[in-house]
């Protein structure tokens, strides 16, 4: 499936970003979109974090829930998310922060995206709608947002 990249260099280092992103917990405090989030289950495989999460995604009047196992590398500074169950029938992003020389870091995330047939009439064109919207606010906000300095 292919993949459409974002790519953004912003001011804040790749660990500080790499946090920011890894706490899903949190994304209900700045993605407007997002209306929960919960980790089922943490597991450590092979060094990585490895996290069982949900997400609800609120648009309107519409609102989804899905899971995705978070694969969290630390050391390279990577995030995999792949599809558990939800609306879609494919879902896999991958993250990656790349320090740059003289500070700040290269955010590169890759969203792959294929809806299921969802019952509700515009909830595929909402949920699509609402993914590419929330990739861009979610760097939006890392690109703008003063860091906390208990990350």
């Amino acid at each position: 499936m292919p993949a459409h990249e974002h790519v953004r260099d912003v001011v804040y280092a790749a660990q500080d970003m790499f946090k920011l992103v890894a706490d899903i917990e949190r994304y209900p405090e700045f993605l407007p979109w997002c209306a929960g989030a919960r980790i089922r289950r943490r597991d450590i495989v092979d060094g990585k974090d490895v996290l069982l999460a949900d997400l609800i995604v609120a648009y309107k009047v519409f609102r989804e829930q899905f899971t995705s196992r978070v694969t969290l590398d630390r050391e390279a500074l990577e995030i995999d998310v792949g599809y558990v169950q939800g609306p879609f029938s494919y879902l896999h992003n991958t993250w990656r922060f790349e320090p740059l020389p003289g500070g700040g870091s290269r955010i590169h995330f890759d969203r792959p995206i294929r809806m299921a047939r969802c019952r509700r009439l515009n909830s595929r064109h909402i949920i699509r709608r609402t993914s590419v919207s929330a990739t861009s606010m979610l760097l939006i906000r890392i690109s703008s947002r003063p860091m906390s300095p208990n990350l």
